[in-house]
């Protein structure tokens, strides 16, 4: 039976110690190059290709972050499944149901 309390407390202690601080380290690296090229744009532009990147880092870290964290509870034996309510945290939320499923599958084969 999958834990969905215990997976989503799980899914919002790795967002606020891993995904945030990893999110932010991809979005400086990716501002530094991008900013270079917007230089002459206007206000507006600016600030839709800054929310874009904010968007498209925030992803990367958590499906990254996420994946490995469903990999290591999966590994518990016990598949578990989260929730959130964030548009932007589901494709990592799905990671982490997928890995943890799957690795609880590999400690425990049918």
């Amino acid at each position: 039976m999958p834990n969905i309390f215990l997976g989503t407390l799980i899914l919002y202690a790795l967002n606020l110690v891993f995904v945030r601080p990893l999110a932010g380290f991809f979005l400086r690296r990716r501002a530094r190059l991008r900013m270079a090229e917007l230089a002459g744009a206007a206000p507006e532009e600016v600030q839709r290709e800054v929310n874009t990147m904010a968007t498209i880092a925030f992803i990367l870290a958590d499906v990254l972050v996420l994946s490995i964290g469903g990999s290591i509870a999966g590994l518990t034996g016990h598949p578990f499944i989260g929730i959130t309510w964030s548009a932007k945290a589901w494709p990592g939320m799905l990671a982490f149901i997928a890995t943890s499923f799957l690795f609880a599958s590999l400690v425990h084969p049918v």
